[in-house]
């Protein structure tokens, strides 16, 4: 048996090795108890289960039962968990699952302060592109809130609820909030970073990045709403002193005339909301609570190892030790402590790999060889997999450097996981591997996460039972202008350049579908109605595969971003976005999407309920693949030797290819894809080193970018049906 001592206020040594050990139970086919003691009760169970032996996971006066073992380090359960698997399951391990058992480890308020906030808003003309931040002016109402001095690791609990029940199109209009947050040092009403300011835009969002009230269903065109609202909560440390929060409203619809003319009236609502100061005891701050828990069931499916270490988590007293640290999204002067702190996490894998290797992986010379190992077993099939059960607080991304983005809204640098897909990457000099050798990536890497344990929990198991899900999967189109859910396939694309040079992407990946043997519905460009949520919706609902390009934020993606940008319709498009606040509501399948879209793969320093990738996930998707930051678009198909793609529908290319079996060739047409029937791991992996083969680095420029920006979340190893491959 193993026995592990229940967590203490104190300490959670108990639980940092169950994290790590608890996949033995299943290796040894022996149960698990949590108690605070092996008292009188506790032994008369294990006596009745003929219990001669127990595992104790606890601090060192805890005691076990029977003949005992207790491990000294994290590495001494790593080895014993490996011995089982060669030993028992007849095999090497080729799965890490890399996690942090502070995930579990909830914040402790100290005391609190409340701002609470009132007033009217009116519809602003500032332009609404769904990729960025409208700009906001005084006329738009900014209140202000101080952090108290001793408030030095502080929460912000931010809830705000705007009035859109007059809105005549309900949900068609797309009415909503923005909130700015931030630091308005001149006081003139206006949280502005232009030139000649000293303000700080520390945060931006907006109420599709939550819910609005009541909720209804994602596919009615005119639901009635009463309130659109948001909530977050937001880490601010060493940020004592004034802050404000402005608000900027979009009432898209007249309220009560025709909405294909923009009439005039006053468009102006009420709102209410609070910002509640929290003072924190430590820095610790989880965002998707008690993931690690989930690590264990992950690790023994795949019969792997876990790593897991609280010290791995970005906010420890070290880091927030340093001058001006903070969440590197926001504060880009923390970017170089943060990845410092990635690069120790990295060398703790790598000795792993190296254990599991049975070579050295202490130098850089080490990491050369190691890194010529994985990849030979990447290209010979037999890859090992890193899974990622954590947020990035727990296990941190890695922030690559970009000349040609980063910002406060969007965040700073490129952040991304794929540090540790490859084995001899150079943290000194990313994103070249050692030797400023252009990378290769040896490693399938994902990220299997949600808004909590309960979320991840979910995730697996539409993993490990998908082949018992598909067979009664059904969708609203299936049986109608799809076939089956499992054969079916969607394609679709927004309308707003640079978007529609992503038509022939869409055509591409479309034909490889169809070879495939899936049925495949695709939209066509300037269909506006096509595209739309309300329309759309019901088609992604009864896809296996999509592949979708629009522009987008990390809240949502506007496919009818096009509509009144020009001539003198309203700009309602909103009205037709996938945003969190719709999407949570859906109804998918163990679908694998790919997002080319800006900033919609984004999760660092967000609450997980704030982001669309994570609202597809809760809505049932297996797979989401998006982009961290921007994603590069070209105006016009730039064409590489072959496929005629280029940025990120180059990658995306590729990627289907491994899945399907089939890539378009300029001279030939479509032609067959080895590897192929891979898992979602494997594919991104080849596809990013067939991208770097042929795109090559460009110094932080847009070929630099695509390759990092683009993260799976869901499980590498999850290997999804094709009718071609059964």
């Amino acid at each position: 048996v193993i026995i592990v001592e229940m967590q203490k206020k104190k300490s959670i040594v108990g639980y940092e090795e169950a994290v790590v050990a608890v996949a033995m139970a299943s290796y040894l086919n022996i149960p698990v108890i949590f108690t605070d003691v092996v008292d009188t009760q506790v032994a008369s169970v294990l006596k009745s289960l003929h219990v001669k032996y127990s595992i104790v996971c606890g601090d060192d006066d805890f005691k076990g039962y029977g003949k005992t073992m207790k491990f000294k380090t994290v590495e001494e359960i790593q080895d014993v968990s490996i011995a089982l698997v060669r030993q028992r399951l007849g095999g090497n391990v080729t799965y890490v699952t890399m996690a942090n058992p502070l995930d579990t480890k909830p914040y402790a308020v100290v005391s609190q302060v409340v701002f609470p906030f009132e007033g009217e808003a009116t519809h602003s003309d500032a332009a609404a592109y769904p990729g960025a931040a409208p700009s906001v002016s005084a006329e738009n109402p900014i209140h202000y809130f101080e952090i108290p001095a001793d408030y030095e690791y502080a929460n912000l609990v931010v809830d705000f609820k705007f009035d859109i029940s007059q809105e005549r199109l309900g949900d068609f209009s797309g009415a909503r909030l923005y909130c700015y947050i931030g630091v308005d040092s001149d006081e003139d009403g206006v949280i502005s970073e232009e030139a000649g300011t000293s303000d700080v835009l520390e945060f931006f969002g907006g109420t599709p990045g939550y819910k609005n009230i009541p909720d209804r269903n994602p596919a009615d065109w005119f639901a009635t709403n009463e309130y659109a609202v948001f909530h977050t909560e937001l880490p601010f440390y060493k940020k004592q002193g004034k802050h404000a929060i402005q608000l900027l409203a979009r009432l898209p619809s007249d309220w009560g005339n025709s909405y294909l003319v923009a009439e005039e009236g006053d468009y102006t609502s009420t709102y209410s909301g609070t910002i509640t100061i929290q003072k924190l005891s430590d820095p610790t701050y989880r965002l998707m609570p008690n993931l690690s828990s989930m690590a264990p069931y992950l690790t023994a499916y795949h019969k792997g190892v876990v790593l897991a270490k609280p010290e791995y988590t970005l906010y420890n007293p070290g880091y927030v030790g340093c001058k001006s640290c903070g969440d590197p999204a926001s504060n880009p002067s923390s970017i170089g402590n943060a990845n410092q702190h990635v690069a120790t996490v990295k060398a703790d894998l790598n000795r792993l790999l190296g254990r599991l290797a049975g070579m050295p992986a202490e130098t850089r010379d080490d990491w050369l060889g190691l890194a010529d190992k994985y990849q030979s077993d990447l290209n010979a099939g037999n890859p090992t997999y890193l899974g990622i059960i954590a947020d990035t607080n727990m296990i941190p991304m890695y922030y690559y450097n970009s000349t040609g983005q980063g910002d406060a809204t969007e965040g700073f640098g490129i952040p991304s996981d794929i540090i540790y897909s490859s084995v001899d990457a150079d943290p000194d000099n990313a994103p070249m591997d050692i030797g400023d050798k252009e990378p290769d990536f040896e490693l399938p890497v994902g990220r299997i996460d949600g808004w909590d344990a309960q979320d991840v929990s979910a995730l697996i198991a539409r993993t490990f039972f998908y082949k018992e899900i598909i067979d009664n999967m059904r969708g609203g189109r299936n049986g109608i202008d799809l076939a089956e859910w499992k054969n079916s396939g969607y394609t679709t694309i927004g309308s707003e350049p640079p978007v529609g040079a992503a038509e022939t992407a869409a055509y591409k990946i479309n034909a490889a579908f169809q070879q495939a043997g899936f049925t495949v519905k695709q939209d066509r460009l300037w269909k506006q109605d096509e595209c739309r949520r309300q329309r759309a919706g019901p088609y992604y609902e009864s896809a296996n595969f999509i592949f979708f390009c629009a522009h987008g934020f990390y809240y949502w993606y506007v496919p009818p971003a096009v509509e009144g940008s020009y001539g003198p319709i309203p700009p309602i498009s909103a009205g037709g976005a996938f945003d969190v606040a719709h999407v949570k509501n859906m109804a998918f399948g163990p679908s694998v999407l790919w997002a080319s879209s800006c900033v919609t793969g984004r999760i660092d320093g967000l609450q997980p309920y704030n982001c669309i990738s994570q609202a597809f996930l809760h809505a049932g998707l297996a797979c989401y693949i998006g982009a961290t930051r921007s994603s590069w678009g070209v105006i016009f198909p730039n064409p590489d030797a072959t496929s005629g793609e280029k940025l990120g529908d180059l990658m995306a290319l590729h990627f289907w290819a491994h899945l399907t079996g089939y890539i378009y060739n300029k001279s030939g047409g479509l032609t067959g894809v080895t590897p192929a029937d891979t898992s979602v791991g494997v594919a991104m992996t080849l596809a990013r080193n067939a991208f770097v083969a042929s795109q090559g680095t460009d110094g932080g420029g847009s070929n630099d970018d695509t390759f990092e920006e683009f993260i799976i979340h869901g499980d590498p190893a999850f290997n999804p049906y094709e009718p071609n491959h059964g």
